[in-house]
């Protein structure tokens, strides 16, 4: 691996070499250069350095067969280095119409292992620009001839991209092990990393969640020993994801602390959009820190960066945190605001967009017909949610049905409407239509006026603290601070945080005194 300084070194001779039109030391130099902007992230100066090849390029007096050769090549890498960073939509869609010309720069020097190249350059830009068919095209025609001229590490490279261009998780599943079978054997330490994560990936979505923490386990050790932030980055951006997916708080949490911290000390302007929406969304939901979740989803919406893709749903990801912490504090207008904005958001989402994945985005309109009491409404909208199946291949709703603030709402509804109306509405709510609900959820919410959602009541017999609740709860009663508790427990200060407002909730209180009180009146404390 080059370290900083060697690098610094290579940067050096890569200008002379530039200044020099030694185009033999250049060629030398591309790949390498190439890999340690992408494993870096290094790409900004990554892509300088090749911009000056351009300009080189131009300046040089006699254009030989072999420079010729060689500016095609050096173009081809430079529009690898833009794809990698994904910072610039503009200067993206330029690159389809460049680097298929840089193919046909290629088609006189019969260079197999540069075309090649140029048709998975040209397949990724497609990818990002969403068209999924020509993508497949171009990236099995790469594959085709790295196979011809036995080439195993892009041969490997190539089939993971092909992987997310196919809607079929257990062919996607295959491609990933073949590409890991490769790397192995040829020692990729590299694309091992990555081929890991991405089958964790696919693991939680089949389900398979022993397999998946399996390889994600794998991919993180990894990437720790060799110091991989950008690999690792993403590996806590995924892993996260699926634990809050699957309702898990205190491992999402623990995973999105440490992926925004990563991705703050990259260049990676995507990692970080999705490292802030995925924090910010759990400390709402979870009731952690309203205050920090909501700075996070307000950066991730006012600092508007101009690219497609991210890792995650990070837009639509940071509105809901938004709807769900306004809902919270009553401010009824600003609620219904940012849930207006959600399905211009979704547009932004990583890969394909399932019906699922729409109806996981619009879950917070339930806050807002609840504002607008349409309380029977709203509560159909949630028994749907509740009540879907939970197949493989599609993303789960664990999540939701481990919400707290939907099991205290449920709570609320039921003593509204009564037993007999609630449990009607229920049974109408298990058999809504799915599209029409989202349709409902996406133009259906305006017009009526809102008020600010009552306080949940919450009444004795409804009171259930789990046994590590009511643990906590005793030392809350005994004075103990967070802190001390966190230490006493052996748990992060974020996790005892997490579970004091979890009885919070369950009370229908506030602050640590009104929970103390209020649990003494219950006699869930002497």
């Amino acid at each position: 691996m080059i370290s900083k300084r060697d690098f610094a070194n290579v940067r050096l001779a890569w200008h002379w070499a530039a200044g020099q039109h030694n185009s033999d030391l250049i060629n030398l130099m591309l790949e390498a250069l190439n890999f340690y902007a992408d494993m870096r992230a290094r790409f900004v100066e990554g892509a300088k350095s090749y911009s000056k090849l351009r300009l080189t390029i131009l300046l040089i007096s006699t254009m030989t067969r072999r420079n010729s050769l060689i500016i095609a090549c050096g173009c081809g890498v430079l529009a690898r280095i833009i794809l990698g960073s994904l910072v610039d939509t503009g200067e993206r869609s330029e690159l389809a119409t460049e680097i298929k010309s840089i193919g046909k720069a290629l088609e006189p020097f019969s260079s197999s292992a540069d075309t090649a190249f140029s048709l998975l350059q040209t397949g990724m830009t497609l990818f990002l620009q969403e068209k999924y068919v020509d993508t497949r095209t171009y990236l099995e025609q790469a594959m085709q001839l790295y196979e011809q001229i036995d080439d195993p590490f892009y041969l490997a490279d190539t089939i993971n991209f092909v992987g997310l261009t196919n809607p079929e998780p257990e062919e996607v599943l295959d491609s990933y092990r073949r590409s890991l079978a490769i790397q192995q054997h040829i020692g990729d330490k590299n694309g091992i990393g990555w081929t890991l994560s991405h089958l964790a990936r696919v693991s939680y979505l089949l389900h398979r969640y022993a397999d998946g923490e399996n390889y994600a386990r794998q991919a993180i050790a990894l990437q720790r020993q060799r110091n991989d932030r950008k690999g690792l980055s993403f590996s806590m951006i995924v892993g996260c994801l699926w634990a809050f997916r699957r309702g898990e708080w205190e491992e999402a949490l623990e995973m999105a602390e440490e992926g925004l911290k990563l991705a703050q000390n990259l260049n990676i302007s995507f990692f970080l959009k999705s490292a802030l929406a995925n924090l910010g969304l759990i400390l709402i939901i979870t009731e952690v820190d309203f205050e920090r979740g909501e700075a996070l989803c307000l950066q991730v919406n006012n600092e508007d960066i101009n690219y497609i893709a991210t890792a995650t749903e990070a837009y639509s990801d940071a509105l809901n945190g938004l709807v769900i912490s306004n809902y919270m504090r009553g401010d009824a207008e600003a609620t219904q605001r940012y849930f207006h904005n959600i399905p211009g958001s979704i547009q932004h989402k990583w890969g394909s967009i399932t019906l699922m994945d729409r109806l996981y985005s619009v879950l917070s309109g339930i806050l807002v017909l609840d504002m607008q009491g349409k309380t029977e409404l709203a509560l159909e909208v949630t028994a749907l949610a509740l009540t879907l199946p939970d197949p493989p291949g599609v993303v789960p709703l664990v999540w939701f049905r481990n919400w707290a603030l939907i099991q205290r709402l449920c709570q609320r509804w039921r003593q509204e409407l009564g037993d007999e109306r609630y449990e009607a509405a229920w049974q109408r709510g298990a058999r809504r239509d799915v599209p029409a609900t989202i349709e409902l959820l996406i133009s259906g919410l305006d017009g009526a006026e809102v008020a600010p959602p009552p306080l949940p009541v919450t009444e004795p017999s409804t009171v259930q603290l789990t046994e590590r609740e009511q643990e906590i709860l005793g030392l809350l009663a005994a004075g103990l601070s967070n802190r001390e508790i966190a230490a006493k427990l052996v748990f992060s200060l974020g996790t005892v945080k997490w579970y004091a407002n979890q009885i919070y909730g369950k009370l229908g209180v506030g602050s640590r005194t009104q929970a103390i009180a209020r649990a003494r009146e219950l006699h869930i404390l002497s």
